[in-house]
């Protein structure tokens, strides 16, 4: 597959550098139909998909605190401070890296990542409200849950 597609060499200095990864993907947009070399600098290791997987953890890892938010799990930020490319470059990195080592970022939202595949007409009500109670802080999580209780408890009661 290496002879058909073409192979460029991401450099990474440092395991904080997100922008090397994401300046790469986002200025050449054909590099997703690439495979993919990553080396860190002054870390010799062959890269026999441990390094790349490593890259792209360490680069979901950093993303998700700049253009994500949540507790639990993070869905976009949605702000007229980040561009609506970024996230067309975000995704791009999410494809080509599924594709390329098999991982995927873990603390997206599950409700979200299915309504943006499925549509959020296929995502139920009962999705949508674990998704928001795994996106909200663990106390406002349970105070939520309490009130929620206290509800159908109240609901039961009017029947």
């Amino acid at each position: 597959l290496s002879r058909i597609l073409p192979t460029p060499l991401v450099f990474i200095s440092g395991y904080a550098n997100t922008e090397n990864v994401f300046y790469c993907l986002n200025s050449d947009n054909s590099i997703v139909m690439s495979l993919l070399n990553v080396t860190f600098i002054k870390e010799p290791a062959m890269d026999l998909n441990g390094v790349k997987r490593e890259a792209f953890t360490l680069f979901w890892e950093k993303v998700m605190s700049l253009y994500f938010k949540g507790t639990t799990t993070y869905v976009p930020c949605i702000s007229p401070a980040i561009d609506e490319s970024i996230y067309e470059t975000l995704g791009r990195i999410m494809s080509h890296g599924y594709v390329m080592v098999g991982l995927f970022p873990a603390l997206l939202s599950k409700t979200f990542f299915t309504a943006l595949v499925a549509g959020k007409e296929n995502v139920t009500d009962n999705d949508f409200l674990e998704g928001f109670l795994d996106y909200v802080s663990s106390y406002d999580n349970v105070r939520l849950q309490n009130i929620l209780g206290e509800c159908s408890t109240q609901q039961s009661f009017c029947k």
